[in-house]
């Protein structure tokens, strides 16, 4: 199974949109871990297809959020990093008919 990639920022945040064939998304079963400021996903049974077959990055994407890179990890599964600049970013995670969502909101202290 094969997975692209696609962004849009919002005022409050960012979403990752992983496409996958129709109706397969929910059959993903993402691995979420957080250290420090770092949200990592990793989720087998997938593999990134992106057009210049490299990983994607994209740095400082909004306001409160360093960088957020997806990639694949080995030949069967993929990893998604969101770095806070000051706190883990709040993180939503949905499925839809196009794929695997992935909301990043900062947490901007006061």
């Amino acid at each position: 199974m094969g997975y692209r990639r696609t962004t849009q920022s919002h005022d409050t945040g960012i979403e990752l949109l992983l496409q996958t064939p129709t109706g397969s998304a929910e059959q993903l079963q993402p691995n979420n871990v957080s250290e420090g400021n770092n949200f990592i996903s990793d989720i087998p049974n997938a593999q990134l297809q992106l057009p210049d077959g490299k990983p994607f990055q994209a740095q400082k994407p909004i306001e409160g959020i360093n960088e957020v890179t997806v990639n694949n990890l080995d030949a069967s599964t993929i990893r998604v990093t969101a770095i806070g600049e000051t706190a883990l970013p709040q993180v939503e995670l949905f499925d839809s008919d196009t794929g695997l969502i992935f909301g990043f909101t900062p947490l901007i202290p006061p």
